[in-house]
């Protein structure tokens, strides 16, 4: 409906400010709906650079950036006329077409720096999480174009020079996967983030000191769960003003026993529980490890 009002007012190309004041408030409607859907706003924006892109003409030759033209269009003469054609309504038919989107399943992989841990039962998550020990199990299997260890000791070796019998300090010891389903890998990458990091805080509220703690350096794996290909993540970790202790973290790791694993499981039980009913819990707590 919010798009029938819009392509009608544009194809009217009456300009008045009432006019422009409307188009204003049915974009920003349309915005606001697709957001409420599980649409990531990222998404949204390249949905709209691709419904009005054209093409571009550098010497003799002819680079196409509109994605909709046809495939039985081959010669550049015939696309570049093609996206001549198109007016308004082909290009918001476009736009709309793209929103038809349809739910996938994502499965991301984070490594907990400063933890290492061998769950009793790999099934079983906290906040949707699922830890498990990558020296153990290979979600994406030993060919996988990105290493589940996320090692950065090839990163460290520009600074100074590491033996092998080190290289287990610069490798995860401990991963999280999660499965989400959403209608983008963007929408997808911002629910698993939130889901680890829920975990992350929470494990250290519990079992952090004042000189260890568990922590993400931003390296990530993605992918969709019924493609072979197409995996996304980062390569390459981030470094702040916590590096000391978070490096001291990682090079000795604490080990999650079962029952510590089952306790802070409870208690991410009882933080559901509120977050269903609206509550919030703030707690001040260091449990040592």
């Amino acid at each position: 409906m919010l798009f029938d009002e819009l392509i009608l007012i544009l194809k009217e190309k009456s300009f008045q400010k009432k006019d422009r004041l409307k188009v204003k408030e049915l974009t920003k409607e349309i915005i606001v709906d697709l957001v409420t859907s599980g649409m990531d706003i990222n998404d949204i924006k390249k949905f709209v650079s691709d419904a009005l892109a054209s093409y571009q003409i550098h010497g003799d030759e002819l680079f196409i950036n509109y994605i909709g033209v046809p495939k039985e269009l081959k010669m550049d003469d015939e696309k570049k006329d093609y996206i001549d054609g198109l007016n308004i309504q082909n290009r918001l038919d476009f736009f709309q077409k793209k929103l038809l989107f349809v739910e996938n399943e994502y499965i991301f992989i984070y490594p907990i720096w400063g933890l290492i841990a061998f769950p009793k039962n790999s099934l079983n998550t906290i906040f949707g999480c699922q830890l498990y020990s990558p020296d153990i199990e290979k979600v994406f299997g030993e060919n996988s174009f990105f290493d589940e260890t996320f090692d950065t000791s090839n990163i460290e070796e520009k600074d100074k020079e590491i033996g092998p019998e080190d290289r287990h300090k610069y490798r995860s010891r401990c991963n999280v996967k999660i499965l989400v389903t959403a209608i983008s890998a963007n929408s997808a990458k911002e629910i698993a983030e939130s889901k680890f990091l829920h975990l992350l805080n929470l494990l250290n509220l519990y079992f952090a000191q004042k000189y260890h703690e568990f922590y993400w350096d931003g390296q990530y794996i993605g992918k969709k769960t019924d493609t072979e290909y197409g995996s996304f993540g980062s390569l390459f970790g981030s470094i702040d003003e916590k590096q000391q202790r978070k490096n001291l973290s990682r090079n000795s790791p604490k080990f999650l026993s079962d029952q510590k694993y089952e306790s802070i499981k409870n208690v991410s039980k009882i933080i559901e529980s509120l977050e269903e009913k609206n509550m919030c819990v703030v707690q001040n707590r260091s449990t040592e490890f």
